[in-house]
């Protein structure tokens, strides 16, 4: 991969959406930016990103959003006070998620028996994904594996007929020069070290594929958030998101 910041890398990627320079993180503030990505959902997601929180919304919400912002721009708001401050007009809480980035391949830390990872084919091995899938329905959910639309990329292992690990990989919807990454282990198949060997392999391939590697998962997903820092990714973003009511 060619010698670039991540960090920074991913700093610019989120500014941009809002015509920011990427600057902004180093400075004490909340920023509120619409996006056409955004309409018509009432969304509102805030991103803690340095000393700079952003709030990426619906343009019709804005205003809105400004007017809840009592705190002021100046003011960085965590994620307790915007919740605290959009709640009273909420029509749904969605929770928080956190956000890594491969900084160094060097902090790779290997783990787990990594010599039977390899590619799972997409049409051949459909029935494991399924099966994967079927196993734990919240957990494919969290690791957005959808049927219909799988990865580009499949990494797993199996084991007597069942995919035990599966790490995918795809370009985050935000900047294509990251890859994001989905991992799920079979429950028959946890506490094994079988998500840290697949991660592992998932990372090296996006790497050399000439992508940086991310890595989200939900806050309260303490197995996720400890494979992550296992494996040597650094966090860069904790966010939250809203649906506000109709007005």
């Amino acid at each position: 991969m060619s010698a670039r910041d991540p960090v920074h890398t991913f700093r610019s990627a989120l500014a941009r959406l809002g015509g920011l320079d990427a600057t902004i993180f180093d400075t004490p503030g909340t920023t509120v930016v619409g996006e056409d990505g955004r309409r018509d959902s009432r969304a509102v997601s805030a991103y803690c990103v340095g000393d700079h929180t952003l709030l990426r919304c619906d343009p019709a919400v804005v205003e809105q959003v400004e007017r809840l912002l009592v705190d002021g721009p100046a003011t960085t708001i965590d994620l307790d006070r915007f919740e605290d401050l959009l709640r009273p007009e909420a029509e749904t809480m969605h929770g928080r998620g956190l956000i890594h980035v491969m900084a160094d391949m060097s902090d790779v830390r290997s783990g787990g028996p990594a010599d039977d990872v390899r590619v799972i084919d997409q049409e051949g091995e459909y029935g494991l994904i399924a099966a994967l899938v079927a196993s734990d329905a919240e957990g494919a959910d969290e690791a957005e594996i959808e049927l219909d639309d799988l990865d580009e990329r499949i990494l797993g292992i199996v084991r007597n007929g069942t995919l035990a690990a599966y790490a995918s990989e795809c370009p985050w919807d935000v900047d294509g020069t990251f890859a994001d990454i989905g991992v799920m282990t079979h429950p028959d198949h946890r506490g094994q070290r079988l998500g840290h060997a697949v991660v592992v392999e998932v990372t090296r391939s996006i790497d050399a594929g000439g992508r940086i590697p991310m890595y989200r998962c939900n806050l309260d997903n303490t197995a996720s958030r400890a494979l992550s820092q296992a494996v040597g990714y650094t966090e860069v973003s904790i966010l939250a998101a809203v649906t506000l009511r109709e007005a």
